[in-house]
């Protein structure tokens, strides 16, 4: 193995190791937003989260939880739509029931570690 896998395996482990606090902080804001739905900064805050994860995850080679990410991020930004001074409960409610089995997966995805994909050989 020469340096830059080396370097990249290092990365790679950093991230699986990672993975526990990405769980717990997708569902610590989950059950925040949950708990006060009209709240544009408890909204922000998971948004920012799970933005992240979308974003990172399939460099790393994990694929199942960077696609759910991406669907959930997708799903909040349709929220953050709504215009957050005069959204309406059931709007809300009904918008966060829907993302309620994507946030499950991804919270179960994060735990299992879903991926990383096999690494692509070398030919040189």
């Amino acid at each position: 193995m020469n340096g830059v896998d080396s370097r990249l395996a290092e990365l790679g482990a950093r991230y699986q190791a990672s993975l526990p606090i990405k769980r717990a902080s997708v569902e610590l804001a989950w059950q925040s937003l949950r708990a006060e739905a009209s709240d544009p900064v408890r909204l922000e805050s998971l948004q920012r989260v799970v933005h992240r994860i979308a974003g990172s995850a399939a460099s790393y080679g994990y694929e199942e939880i960077g696609a759910l990410a991406s669907q959930v991020d997708e799903g909040l930004e349709a929220l953050r739509h709504l215009d957050v001074a005069r959204r309406n409960v059931a709007s809300i409610d009904a918008t966060l029931s829907a993302l309620a089995p994507l946030f499950e997966r991804l919270i179960d995805a994060l735990a299992r570690g879903c991926g990383p994909s096999p690494p692509i050989k070398r030919t040189h």
